[in-house]
């Protein structure tokens, strides 16, 4: 009577042992299948990620907002202004709400609005490679 389970070298399973191509045949086809996985996976970093759900594109139009407006701050040169001073910055901004809510509101917006286009333009022009204008006294909040 054999003892039950196979150890040692006669304890190879009698298909490897009758046909030594199956085992090397399993080895290729293992290392294939690890190199195919390794390529996907590249492949699939590589691609962007087109994450459809509600609540993430909604997040993402949020912070790119708040990019942007960020980089509105930084183009009025408040953060060099200031020093880089957020208390600062946000009592200035609080002032220009509060101007914003008084009874020339209509004549304000105009007169912004066109100081804030003119300065967007300079900026576009100067990244075009024209020279670029410091807006200094004309642009001062009035």
């Amino acid at each position: 009577m054999q003892a039950s389970g196979r150890h040692g070298r006669g304890g190879v399973r009698s298909s490897f042992v009758v046909v030594p191509v199956l085992a090397r045949d399993m080895k290729t086809t293992a290392g294939a299948i690890r190199r195919m996985t390794t390529a996907r996976n590249r492949v699939q970093i590589k691609q962007p990620r087109y994450d459809m759900r509600t609540w993430q594109v909604q997040r993402r139009a949020r912070t790119r907002l708040l990019i942007e407006l960020g980089g509105l701050v930084v183009k009025a040169r408040l953060v060099e202004l200031t020093g880089d001073d957020r208390a600062v910055i946000l009592g200035g901004l609080l002032a220009v709400a509060s101007r914003l809510s008084d009874d020339k509101r209509a004549d304000t917006l105009v007169v912004w609005k066109q100081k804030g286009a003119a300065a967007l333009a300079a900026d576009a022009e100067g990244a075009n490679g024209n020279t670029r204008q410091r807006h200094t006294s004309q642009t001062r909040l009035r």
